[in-house]
């Protein structure tokens, strides 16, 4: 078992606070993401798990063990860091056995462990090859067997994907869960990058200013964020201003300029009485592209496109005339016309309300 505790942790600099009184258990064999903007204070956490920084409270424990008074290299912690900080004079195989032969292990023992930590990689045939001979995932790979032959309790991930392309990315994302599954290893995994988190962990922390917003699974972070912040954080670009009106068969009706749009909160759930000042948030993504025509007898409500961009995947439509400010659009295979009016329908069970 490698269950990781964090409680009430804490790291401050002079007057400034890096990290504040978070609280977290990472479950044996669980992948957890810390998910935030730089200066959240994700890496510093990090650090204070490895030991290389001392929390100014609280406390680092691994199952029950308290680790804060133990140094960093005898916390059993493997790290992967951002850099892969690979040794240039060595050979894959020497730079992967270095911390095995800092142990003193047996040379037999070292042997077994770095093929079957190669084998594990899918780099038996480049043991040879120096770090400057190996492609940047290649690269990566020699760092991850390096963090994972000594087996750790514990597997620390500082931004593993960030110095690679995108085709290599998402082809590292796979290696990662696959090797992490395989050897059930307790992981933390520091990561800026949303889809990342979601496509990695099994649970997302959404850090902002030293603080935990919120922990769920990437499911409810990414469908049901609990505040404004992370809903922005995760994609949710746009935010309509209301008032509630009523709620009648389960539907609160909410007021958005002179347009009501329905959300699925019955009265007795509803926290918001009528009146209440309020804001919607929707996933471009989520909304519905229709013509004009097909909006009316759908429901929905007719604007204007502004703009259209293409992003590849899908392109981003501007559409103004509603609510009086720009709604965004995502729509995968558009092929429609750059002006002219057009139809939305916010379906009612991708609309969340916030506080104003």
């Amino acid at each position: 078992m490698a269950v990781l505790t964090l409680t009430q942790l804490t790291k401050q600099y002079g007057s400034f606070t890096a990290v504040d009184h978070i609280d977290l258990t990472v479950e044996d064999g669980e992948m957890v993401a810390l998910l935030g903007e730089s200066g959240c204070g994700k890496t510093t956490t990090l650090r204070m798990i490895a030991g290389f920084t001392a929390p100014t409270s609280g406390e680092v424990a691994l199952d029950g063990r308290v680790l804060n008074a133990i140094p960093s290299y005898k916390r059993n912690v493997g790290i992967f860091f951002q850099n892969y900080a690979l040794f240039p004079h060595l050979t894959s195989y020497d730079n992967i056995a270095f911390g095995l032969k800092l142990q003193k292990l047996p040379q037999a023992e070292i042997k077994t462990r770095v093929e079957e930590i190669l084998r594990l990689v899918k780099l038996g045939e480049l043991a040879k090859r120096f770090p400057r001979e190996l492609s940047g995932g290649q690269q990566q790979r020699v760092a991850l067997a390096r963090a994972l032959v000594t087996r750790p309790h514990v597997l620390l991930l500082d931004e593993p994907l960030s110095n690679l392309d995108a085709k290599l990315r998402a082809e590292m994302q796979v290696e990662i869960k696959r090797i992490q599954r395989e050897l059930n290893i307790t992981t933390i995994i520091v990561t800026h990058d949303q889809e990342e988190a979601v496509s990695l962990a099994d649970r997302v922390v959404v850090m902002r200013c030293g603080k935990i917003l919120q922990t769920d699974t990437p499911q409810n972070i990414f469908d049901r964020p609990h505040n404004p912040f992370v809903a922005e954080f995760m994609g949710y670009a746009n935010f309509i201003p209301g008032v509630v009106e009523a709620t009648a068969e389960g539907l609160t009706s909410i007021l958005c300029g002179n347009k009501k749009l329905p959300v699925p909160v019955p009265a007795e759930a509803c926290p918001y009485p009528a009146g209440s000042e309020v804001q919607l948030a929707i996933r471009p993504e989520n909304i519905m592209l229709l013509t004009a025509e097909e909006a009316a007898k759908a429901g929905g409500l007719v604007g204007e496109i502004q703009s259209v961009t293409y992003k590849g995947i899908s392109s981003r439509i501007e559409v103004s005339g509603l609510f009086g400010q720009t709604v965004y659009v995502n729509v995968a295979g558009y092929d429609g016309p750059d002006t002219g009016s057009v139809g939305l329908v916010f379906p009612p069970h991708r609309l969340i309300v916030y506080p104003k």
